[in-house]
């Protein structure tokens, strides 16, 4: 269909019937990116963006779902409310932004949309997108979300969670650490008290470039009646890794360090041991008798006599030099604790 939109406007005029999954020529054309042929469709058909294959999924679910900026921003224009219609989960457009990752896409439908329910819509199991968000770690899109000032923070799922919630029972991490001070910034709250009741499965489909899946286990906690009380600061604990980092970073230098300045060291000494050219292996005599080189002297001194002071020079001072560094990196531990 590139380049030939008017071939393919009358094509989709022509049939009206559903292909595989119940989806029209009109999917098709909106899932591929086809922006012009979306646009010539619309133009005759504006209702052609509200029909939905059998899984209940719109062309705007669909293009949400690649990522078709463009695509989304055309079928937005023409009808605004199909950015409200959801599918048998009672998920919009919007989920399916963040569960598929489409964090630049997100970012124009709700510019697009400017409404706080759609927003704040909540899905069957009662998940905003920003539950879904903290969900999957997705730090840039908690990010934007937490600009919009038309997000509630705080709104709770069935099982009692709010994002932050959720962020709270997942093992610690430099990812975790950084989502809560991220909601805690912005006013999150959640329980004084939880009490465990039953574990609850919320399968994510975080699905990337590479169709690659991700599940998330979430316990369900049911939260006792009371007030909401944000939790402390993890400022300390975000220096403290910090910290840890830096120092493992430094370690990894010196063991580097370390095995450079051995080498190194070793390949003077054994240099030192046998020098370039080798040693004579016999006495050299003249005719007369008399040694002119001992067995064992350096060929190098004898037929370069004004090189050989200068290599010598060199190699004593490069092995002095290392030998010192591995000494001094011996005791760097002992060093940096005083």
């Amino acid at each position: 269909m590139l380049g030939h939109v008017h071939f393919a406007k009358a094509l989709l005029a022509h049939k009206k019937g559903f292909g595989h999954g119940g989806r029209t020529s009109f999917h098709l054309v909106s899932t591929n990116g086809y922006v012009e042929i979306v646009r010539e469709s619309l133009q005759s058909n504006p209702l052609a963006c509200l029909v939905h294959d059998e899984d209940g999924r719109t062309t705007l679910h669909l293009a949400m779902m690649k990522g078709r900026i463009n695509i989304v921003i055309e079928l937005v224009k023409v009808r605004l409310e199909a950015a409200e219609h959801r599918l048998s989960h009672g998920e919009t457009a919007l989920h399916l932004g963040v569960k598929h990752n489409r964090l630049e896409t997100l970012k124009v439908l709700v510019e697009m949309v400017t409404d706080g329910d759609l927003v704040n819509a909540q899905d069957d199991e009662g998940n905003t997108i920003l539950h879904l968000a903290a969900a999957n770690k997705q730090i840039e899109t908690v990010k934007y979300l937490l600009q919009r000032s038309e997000v509630n923070v705080n709104t709770m799922n069935i099982n009692g969670f709010s994002a932050l919630d959720i962020v709270e029972h997942f093992p610690k991490d430099f990812k975790v650490i950084e989502l809560r001070e991220l909601l805690v910034h912005v006013g999150a709250l959640r329980a004084i008290t939880f009490f465990a009741s039953r574990t609850h499965q919320a399968v994510v489909d975080n699905t990337n470039e590479k169709n690659s899946t991700i599940e998330v286990d979430i316990i369900s906690i049911a939260p006792p009646p009371g007030e909401a009380v944000p939790p402390p600061s993890f400022s300390g604990e975000i220096r403290k890794q910090k910290e840890d980092k830096h120092k493992k970073w430094i370690m990894e230098k010196l063991n580097s360090l370390m095995i450079i300045a051995a080498v190194i060291a070793t390949m003077a000494y054994q240099t030192s041991l046998s020098p370039p050219g080798g040693l004579w292996n016999d006495d050299q005599k003249y005719q007369s008798g008399t040694i002119y080189y001992y067995a064992g002297t350096s060929i190098m001194a004898a037929n370069n006599p004004e090189a050989s002071p200068f290599f010598w020079t060199c190699n004593t001072v490069s092995f002095l030099a290392f030998l010192s560094t591995i000494f001094l990196l011996i005791e760097w531990p002992a060093l940096g604790e005083e």
